[in-house]
């Protein structure tokens, strides 16, 4: 099976990622949210509710296959990661799948991580990395 490259649009800019990279939580999210509190009598309030977005995207090019990502598309994620977004980017996944995305910023764990493959000094455009991209569906 041929599977497209990845695309990742905010705006006039698309980033285009390699067709391989894996979406490794495509199934670990839970599609029902769940509220439990304790009443003042003591009983359990419970609320649950399906989800209309919200899930988790994270996309990872580790070199499998030789699935780097080359430094000018590093350098446009992290341009994209740091400034605020007024709207949602359009993720157009390697099945041909479309989604409304944003960055998915937590704590210490940054939105777009990426390592060199090799150290080398200068880096140049050529300069592979290892890529681990967060986002989240912004709207379903």
């Amino acid at each position: 099976m041929t599977y497209q490259a990845i695309t990742l649009v905010s705006g006039a800019t698309t980033v285009t990622l390699p067709a391989d990279m894996v979406w490794n939580d495509r199934h670990s999210f839970d599609p029902v949210a769940q509220n439990r509190e304790i009443s003042a009598g003591g009983s359990q309030i419970i609320e649950e509710f399906e989800q209309s977005g919200g899930y988790p995207i994270t996309l990872v090019a580790g070199g499998r296959n030789n699935t780097w990502v080359r430094r000018p598309q590093i350098v446009a994620l992290r341009a994209l990661a740091a400034a605020p977004l007024t709207s949602p980017m359009t993720l157009t996944y390697n099945d041909g799948s479309i989604h409304s995305v944003r960055f998915r910023y937590e704590g210490n764990t940054p939105a777009v991580a990426a390592r060199s493959v090799v150290d080398i000094f200068p880096e140049d455009d050529n300069t592979g990395y290892s890529l681990t991209l967060r986002l989240f569906q912004a709207s379903a």
